[in-house]
């Protein structure tokens, strides 16, 4: 007779073990706060102090039960545990990580095409001045007076070296 009760209340006894499993972590405000729910998307992953472990389903040996078969019995619960769904509060998160990782690798991409087109920008500047400077043309300059001054020799030796440097600088070819 105590045995047919005692059944139930180890049933249940069981049950409420696996219902059990928590969530832990640290709020915006340093509060531990403890669920049976994931933590939502706002708590960051390192702020998660605790989190359920899934469990691989319980496998039916056949054998003596040695220290062999415990071992692979635990190899596939490992495998299990690691090839265990993502809950969708880690999907989430993995899903912005993977959002903001495309913005910046987009932004670098940008970054760097908009640097090439100035580079060749100034490279075609650079050959267009050197071309004008080499053709033995008169070239003039407004001075700060607002008068026209055209360049002497020495003056466009300076201004060739300058575009010698800028297409160093700036050509890849």
């Amino acid at each position: 007779m105590l045995v047919r009760h005692l059944l139930p209340v180890l049933l249940l006894a069981l049950a409420a073990a696996d219902a059990t499993a928590q969530y832990k972590w640290r709020d915006a405000n340093g509060r531990t706060v403890y669920s049976d729910l994931p933590p939502p998307v706002s708590v960051a992953p390192s702020a998660v102090l605790d989190a359920p472990v899934r469990q691989a389903p319980a496998v039916a040996t056949v054998g003596s039960g040695g220290p062999a078969e415990q071992a692979v019995i635990q190899d596939k619960a490992s495998a299990v545990n690691k090839a265990a769904p993502l809950t969708p509060a880690d999907r989430e998160l993995e899903s912005r990580k993977r959002a903001a990782d495309k913005v910046v690798a987009d932004r670098k991409t940008a970054e760097a095409a908009d640097r090439n087109r100035e580079l060749a920008e100034q490279c075609t500047v650079a050959r267009s001045n050197l071309a004008a400077v080499d053709s033995g043309m008169r070239i003039a300059q407004i001075n700060a007076k607002g008068e026209r001054e055209v360049l002497d020799d020495a003056q466009r030796a300076v201004r060739a070296d300058q575009a010698r440097d800028v297409i160093k600088a700036a050509c890849k070819s």
